[in-house]
């Protein structure tokens, strides 16, 4: 049996010192000036730059002037380099909230982040349900509920 946990959302961040550097706040034009650092297998093999693609589609944004990347095989390490000044990630915002709760990202462009077409699920064997199964599917879908 599937069972849903949480939707995911997609927003760039960065360091709060790269975004002032940049005058990135509210002006996502200037994303033209910057590095933009992303997890190049976020959807499968090779997926490149589709992350940054896709907010950008959807978020209205031009990314056609800007020439520096950086490319990573794990999220977590172009977030890593976002905090360390490297550029602005693409992040997922259930996996970077409490890194913005501490001021360690900001996200530059408010009102900016998009609903990825992925969910997070869990999935069980089926005709194997039991108590103990439950309960810990209730668990993770109301501490998944508090996140979102």
């Amino acid at each position: 049996a599937i069972h849903p946990l949480m939707d995911e959302f997609m927003l760039p961040v960065c360091s709060p010192e790269y975004a002032e550097q940049h005058g990135l706040v509210g002006n996502p034009a200037n994303l033209s000036l910057c590095r933009l650092l992303h997890d190049r297998q976020a959807w499968g093999f090779d997926s490149d730059t589709d992350e940054w693609s896709c907010w950008a589609r959807h978020a209205g944004v031009s990314l056609e002037a800007c020439q520096l990347s950086m490319g990573f095989d794990r999220s977590d390490l172009a977030i890593i380099a976002a905090m360390n000044h490297a550029g602005i990630a693409m992040g997922r915002k259930n996996l970077v909230s409490k890194r913005l709760a501490r001021n360690e990202l900001v996200a530059p462009f408010p009102g900016l982040e998009i609903k990825c077409e992925q969910r997070y699920y869990m999935a069980t064997l089926p005709n194997r349900a039991c108590p103990k199964i439950q309960a810990f599917i209730d668990w993770a879908q109301e501490m998944a509920a508090e996140m979102e």
